[in-house]
């Protein structure tokens, strides 16, 4: 499913440029310790919560859902969810936006935190098949809004998605320290039914939200599990590329274009995957490229390729990497030209007469040598490069 329009603006999907607050610079074994100070790694639910966000998001699986979180933070800043609200009757649902009704949550918020002394600590809501498993722009500012207000300076945000089929939900935690810098946190998932979820249905006996859908059903999940300590296989990044700012998103315009202009009828589309990497789809689906966390430091990968699973380790995208890093001092913008250009699989080139044509003309000349790697160690990165790299 296509995320945005290219040839319109996406304020959806845009956020602030990152002010590099100390919480970036921690390393992996720090980003895995609770800390006080800054946003927690992790967020622990009671199972018949995950269940219920799971079953309302499954009632609205083509417009926005959500509810409240209530529970309570843990001494190092970890939130604890016990009981977790629905959409109150006044709610509005559209396909990209859900207003919770004002008049609902005050009254459940205060009969809960007076009778219960558990704390509002969040808010959830669903992308239900967008295809973004992580906040929107708005949902940042929205949750900047909230964060440091008194007796908020910390807030856990849940964003769930679905397929027709299963549901995702994952975890943000915001604090007043860090600005528009969340921690995507592993759930640690407290097997069992909240003690809390019997006891407040009866006190509203009736009145909150009952999912009409009577089974949850999850997909894979940021787990944790209370006694893991290890680090993870592989880089944890909070936060991709395309969402850091807005001239990001319009870079990724330009990628689709740059598709377009080397693809005959290629119609490439910006798709994002459940773990948030975005894609680049073309002739329906039949060619996938992936942009990984990491990018662009990581080179972009083809994940599918004749409408088949591609091998990430395959030697196609091993020599790509050597692409990307090779020229690495071109903007970004050649930089894909260039990488795709040369690596593209020979069946999708096409040639002025309709037929495909061999790779081995298309990339005369323009092969990176030895003899070339000097020409890339300028300091001034003032070089001129040859027909496919573009003056940088």
């Amino acid at each position: 499913m296509s995320f945005f329009n290219r040839n319109k603006n996406s304020d959806r999907y845009s956020r602030e440029e990152r002010n590099g607050s100390p919480f970036d610079n921690r390393s992996q074994s720090e980003n895995l310790k609770e800390d006080i100070n800054y946003p927690s790694p992790k967020a622990i639910i009671y199972k018949s919560e995950l269940d219920f966000m799971s079953r309302c998001i499954l009632d609205f699986p083509n417009i926005e859902t959500g509810g409240e979180l209530f529970g309570f933070w843990t001494q190092l800043g970890t939130p604890v969810v016990l009981y977790v609200v629905g959409p109150g009757p006044n709610a509005r649902h559209h396909s990209t936006a859900f207003v919770q009704d004002p008049e609902y949550v005050d009254n459940v918020e205060v009969k809960i935190c007076n009778q219960t002394g558990l704390q509002h600590i969040g808010q959830w809501h669903s992308h239900h098949q967008l295809s973004l498993a992580h906040p929107s722009g708005g949902d940042v500012a929205s949750m900047r809004r909230g964060v440091g207000q008194p007796g908020f300076p910390r807030m856990l945000l849940c964003i769930g998605n679905c397929t027709p089929t299963h549901t995702t939900v994952n975890a943000f935690n915001f604090h007043e320290n860090t600005g528009d810098n969340y921690s995507h946190a592993r759930w640690q998932v407290v097997d069992m039914e909240s003690p809390f979820r019997p006891v407040i249905n009866q006190m509203f006996q009736g009145r909150l939200y009952v999912p009409r859908v009577a089974q949850a059903s999850h997909g894979e999940m940021f787990m944790t599990s209370p006694t893991q300590q290890e680090l993870p296989s592989e880089p944890q990044y909070r936060q991709h590329w395309l969402t850091e700012k807005v001239e990001n998103v319009e870079t990724m315009k330009q990628f689709l274009k740059t598709a377009e202009l080397i693809m005959k009828d290629a119609n490439p589309q910006a798709e994002i995957q459940d773990s948030g990497e975005p894609l680049i789809a073309m002739f329906n689906g039949d060619l996938k490229i992936m942009l990984p966390y990491g990018f662009p430091k990581r080179a972009p990968r083809y994940i599918v390729i004749n409408g088949a699973d591609f091998d990430l380790n395959s030697p196609l995208n091993d020599d790509g990497e050597e692409y990307w890093e090779y020229y690495r001092y071109a903007n970004l913008d050649a930089r894909f030209y260039t990488w795709l250009k040369k690596t593209i699989p020979m069946q999708y080139i096409v040639g002025e007469s309709g037929m495909p044509m061999r790779r081995d003309v298309i990339l005369m000349e323009t092969v990176p040598t030895e003899r070339d790697e000097s020409r890339h160690q300028n300091p001034d990165n003032n070089v001129t490069t040859t027909e496919d790299e573009v003056t940088i």
